[in-house]
């Protein structure tokens, strides 16, 4: 078995006003992650031509280098390998977002050449400087690699309240902390190895009577195929918060003028960062998934 399996990241962008935080995305991967053999997939599906360019220019082993050309100091760490490739996809005008999401999540699954594979959209960050992405990993092959899910974002506290997303208590495998939930569920952005799709079947096409068709399908699927679920007391990547896009667009915009190198929110040694959890944090919070909310607070 490969102990440092290929890992591909799904980054999207469809709107020329968002690549702050395309940036900002990009910049928390290359300070923060230290799992050794990952792949960005680098998507665009708005036919910006500006995008398209820099995406192709980029190169993710050396200092990144901003949209405007700006080089900061930000580099991968020496012990990671980081590949790229390019997904550029042209849509009839009349597409709406729905169905050029779906399509765009599709193409990804299907291009991506890692053994697992998960997507993140513009409005996260990863905010933990360690190798989480092994943590997942190691949970899911422990469990069932064709039928096993980790959610690799954090989430707002309403959603973890929410019934579908309830969990039990907090479990340990070889140190890593975390929380199964109670209802299986889909998303792209949860990390799971690409042989669950084969599992899954065919992508559903979103409509407008259910733009998010494909999620909704494969969450019917994932409990007729009895899979699990799981959180991470920590995750590594921050997931902002709904409605607050604008809000986060421009201070991203306000601390790269001051510093190229910066991020939106300062990343944290992961060692360091279960240190805190458990000294500050409520008893009764530690005994939940780290939220958006603390993340920010």
């Amino acid at each position: 078995m490969n102990k440092t399996p290929l890992v591909s990241i799904g980054i999207h962008n469809g709107k020329l006003s968002y690549i702050p935080m395309v940036e900002n995305l990009l910049k928390s991967i290359l300070i923060c992650n230290r799992y050794p053999n990952i792949q960005i997939v680098l998507t665009e599906t708005a036919g910006n031509q500006e995008v398209r360019d820099w995406f192709s220019q980029l190169d993710l082993s050396d200092y990144f280098c901003s949209f405007t050309g700006k080089e900061t100091s930000v580099k991968k760490a020496d012990e990671v390998t980081v590949s790229k490739k390019l997904l550029f996809l042209d849509y009839p005008t009349d597409f709406v977002w729905y169905q050029c999401y779906t399509d765009a999540m599709k193409r990804f699954f299907q291009v991506a050449d890692g053994e697992y594979a998960f997507t993140l959209a513009e409005d996260n960050q990863f905010f933990i400087v360690g190798d989480v992405i092994s943590d997942c990993i190691s949970l899911i092959e422990n469990k069932s690699k064709n039928k096993t899910v980790v959610c690799f974002p954090t989430l707002q506290q309403y959603k973890y309240g929410k019934q579908n997303n309830s969990f039990g208590p907090i479990q340990t495998l070889d140190k890593i902390k975390y929380f199964q939930t109670n209802s299986p569920k889909w998303d792209p952005t949860y990390i799971a190895h690409k042989s669950i799709y084969e599992v899954l079947g065919d992508f559903a096409v979103s409509d407008a009577i259910d733009p998010h068709g494909t999620i909704n399908h494969f969450n019917k699927r994932s409990i007729e195929l009895g899979f699990t679920r799981f959180f991470l007391q920590i995750p590594q990547c921050v997931w902002f918060s709904n409605g607050s896009r604008n809000k986060v667009l421009s201070k991203i915009i306000e601390k790269n003028a001051d510093d190229p190198n910066s991020t939106l929110i300062t990343p944290i040694d992961k060692n360091e960062a279960e240190r805190l959890f458990e000294v500050s944090l409520p008893r009764k919070l530690q005994n939940c998934p780290l939220s958006t909310e603390e993340v920010f607070s």
